[in-house]
């Protein structure tokens, strides 16, 4: 149980250490760290709530996953945010001479 609880340390501060290397306070990278486990957590709660009140929560459930609907412009705005972050550390590397890389 001893090298459990190592492990969860040293991982957390990493984490921490990794925090302040971003200039992050620490709340502000567990916030950022966590929002994504609580938005599935949530469309998780709801899927199983559907299946169970089905007058209740159908129909957030099917407004949620429908064709243009919340999560695919959710879905289409990460693509376009990391497309974009990409496109910047490929141009940083080109502009570093390593233009093998920055193509890739």
């Amino acid at each position: 149980m001893q090298s459990i609880r190592a492990l969860w340390v040293s991982g957390a501060q990493r984490f921490f250490d990794d925090a302040k290397v971003w200039g992050l306070t620490r709340r502000s990278a567990l916030v950022i760290a966590l929002i994504p486990v609580v938005l599935i957590g949530a469309l998780v709660l709801i899927a199983a709530l559907s299946l169970v009140m089905t007058t209740q929560f159908r129909p957030i459930f099917r407004f949620l996953t429908a064709e243009d609907s919340l999560l695919e412009w959710l879905q289409f705005l990460c693509i376009f945010g990391a497309s974009a972050i990409f496109a910047n550390l490929g141009w940083r590397f080109m502009r570093e001479g390593q233009a093998a890389l920055g193509l890739l």
